[in-house]
């Protein structure tokens, strides 16, 4: 079983997903909620404070609450993640 998740699969709150389905529609890059805060330089954004709510929520139920924890699954579902992101906002060029 591979520890390895798609941004596309993590188990986002209803409300993330009705926020990352506009950002789609509006042509930018789905990051709302995503659990890699540190990529994020939209410093305007009305949604940033309630994004990184969400992200640590996320965070926390997909590695536990432990920030000293440096697991392999830690590291290789953040560095996917961040690869992932990274992809999607050169795709969308916002």
């Amino acid at each position: 079983m591979s520890i390895k998740k798609t941004v596309e699969t993590l188990p986002f709150s209803p409300e993330a997903k009705v926020i990352r389905q506009l950002q789609k529609d509006e042509g930018n890059a789905p990051c709302y909620a995503t659990p890699v805060s540190s990529l994020c330089n939209r410093k305007e954004c009305g949604l940033r404070h309630d994004c990184f709510e969400e992200a640590v929520k996320l965070k926390e139920e997909l590695c536990g609450s432990n920030e000293n924890d440096n697991s392999v699954f830690r590291k290789s579902a953040e560095t996917e993640i961040q690869s992932q992101l990274k992809e999607m906002f050169s795709a969308t060029g916002k």
